[in-house]
């Protein structure tokens, strides 16, 4: 299944109070993607070479390109890793989002997390950085192993 662009169809609603758009999908990487964006709402939104940012109430996400464009996005800023034999169809697994370590939604919680982990919030945004996150480097700096980061970001539902 491939869309072109953003037509108008599955990506209509109103939008916040804040300015975004509504969802209507997720990139291989697992980030949301929301409807495009107006060109008065890009000057102030600051996005990314991938059309992407990152909100305090939605975290990382992009906004898809319209038709002129011919793509939805342009780049992506996660990873997703190539499966091996017996993987899903087409050979790819998302690192966040559904069926990730992110689970429904893909968003990690950080709150619930920094709990967990017996830190601040503000201590674990800044130790995993992004995006896209730096697991790896904020593992390091907190002293804890990825999978007990991943494990306390996103708990499984």
């Amino acid at each position: 299944y491939h869309i072109p662009g953003a037509q108008g169809c599955s990506e209509v609603g109103d939008v916040t109070e804040d300015g975004e758009t509504p969802m209507f999908g997720y990139a291989i990487d697992g980030y949301a993607i929301h409807s495009p964006l107006d060109e008065s709402a890009k000057t102030t939104a600051n996005l990314n070479e991938c059309n992407g940012h990152t909100t305090d109430e939605l975290g990382y996400h992009y906004h898809a390109s319209g038709l002129e464009n011919n793509g939805i996005l342009s780049c992506l800023m996660g990873e997703y890793v190539v499966a091996e034999r017996g993987g899903p169809p087409g050979g790819l697994r998302p690192q966040g989002g559904p069926g990730g370590p992110g689970g429904a939604g893909g968003r990690p919680n950080f709150a619930g997390a920094a709990e967990t982990l017996g830190i601040t919030e503000e201590a674990l945004r800044a130790a995993i950085g992004g995006p896209p996150p730096n697991f790896e480097a904020a593992s390091e700096a907190l002293g804890l192993s990825i999978e007990v980061l991943q494990a306390a970001l996103f708990p499984s539902n």
